[in-house]
């Protein structure tokens, strides 16, 4: 599959990607089909997203990752990366948000691409000291095959969550973890990745993603922030 298909695909939820009350404190902005289509193209170019082989049934599917990859969604807003991955072939998504309107607004979507028989709905918070080595989250390390995330930035109060989201990230997945960073935190990260957690993180792409005018603070129509779009190779990491 070409990059020009994943993004007509994904160009029908153009107009459906914003937050009905964008909420600062979670730093909602919406994920751009363009970026998503990107992320989607390179996770199933590295053969990280495997497309599900027509003979095998669907209670094989749903019931083994031996059968087609199983993706989590983290920190989901309003779909758009998980449904990107269903694109190239993901067999299943479970897409994790703290937000209900976000879940609310990502199930739409899901809906709208006649994908919802492929997707599980979390709430779930994200906790940066929920006890020593935890992070709120109630799922099992390395419950999935590939963890997509476009996580808050950590401009507003938040400082660290980006870290959290991706510690969080890699500890879910057992195969791969693709995540958006700010390209100023680049070296940061990739210390933390490489260094003290002991993965094989890379950047993968180099991309803008368009922040637009939604919150008072704002004062231009659009501004572009650089980011990095991060990917880390966990599937040699100990077990237990």
């Amino acid at each position: 599959m070409k990059l020009k298909h994943i993004e007509s695909a994904l160009s029908d939820l153009t107009h459906d990607l914003a937050f009905d009350e964008p909420n600062i404190s979670l730093e909602q902005y919406p994920t751009s089909p363009e970026l998503a289509s990107h992320l989607a193209f390179l996770a199933m170019s590295h053969g990280d997203i495997l497309e599900v082989d027509s003979g095998d049934s669907e209670e094989d599917v749903e019931g083994s990752s031996e059968y087609g990859t199983r993706v989590l969604d983290l920190g989901c807003g309003t779909g758009i990366l998980g449904i990107s991955s269903i694109v190239v072939g993901a067999s299943h998504v479970t897409a994790l948000d703290t937000d209900p309107s976000a879940l609310s607004k990502a199930r739409q979507n899901y809906e709208k691409m006649e994908m919802e028989d492929m997707v599980t709905f979390v709430e779930g918070t994200l906790q940066q000291s929920a006890g020593e080595g935890g992070d709120g989250i109630d799922l099992e390390d390395g419950t999935f095959d590939v963890v997509l995330t476009n996580p808050p930035f950590g401009t507003k109060n938040n400082a660290g969550i980006d870290v959290a989201f991706l510690k969080t990230a890699c500890r879910l997945s057992k195969n791969v973890v693709y995540s958006f960073h700010k390209t100023s935190t680049r070296d940061y990260l990739l210390r933390k990745i490489n260094s003290e957690w002991g993965f094989d993180g890379e950047v993968a792409a180099e991309m803008k993603f368009e922040v637009k005018n939604m919150y008072k603070f704002h004062k231009k129509k659009a501004v572009d922030v650089e980011v990095d779009l991060i990917r880390v190779v966990v599937k040699n990491k100990e077990e237990g």
